[in-house]
């Protein structure tokens, strides 16, 4: 294929992708099943993770012990997880799995507008601009 380019990424792709779709339908069969969004959200974040924890213990990597970084991460966590989980699984219970994995999935192209729109220092180049 291409020169220093892995031939198993496409397995992994696959994977990722049954993984990451497969939420929307287990976000839509909780929430109709009577699941509250806020408990939707509340255990994704938590299986995410003892899924970090998991993976620390097995690569025997430590979690930073610095009280600014875990304020950052908490942070980070609220806004790019907490928060959309939530939002996702509202949005389901009124909107089918599938029209919210298409919104999902316009997050680059958001992403785009929002760069061109306020960060004169990011400008797209043709490359950047394939890798959407």
């Amino acid at each position: 294929m291409f020169k220093g380019v892995r031939s198993s990424w496409v397995a992994e792709f696959v994977v990722l992708s049954a993984i990451w779709g497969g939420s929307f339908a287990l976000i839509k069969v909780a929430v109709d099943g009577g699941v509250a969004p806020l408990w939707v959200a509340l255990w994704r974040c938590l299986f995410g993770a003892l899924t970090l924890w998991i993976l620390c213990l097995a690569t025997r990597t430590a979690p930073s012990g610095d009280r600014r970084v875990w304020g950052h991460a908490v942070v980070v966590a609220l806004l790019f997880n907490a928060v959309p989980f939530a939002l996702f699984a509202y949005g389901e219970t009124h909107i089918s799995s599938v029209l919210a994995g298409v919104w999902n999935a316009t997050t680059p192209l958001a992403t785009l507008v929002f760069v061109l729109a306020l960060v004169r220092a990011e400008r797209p180049t043709v490359r950047r601009l394939l890798g959407l």
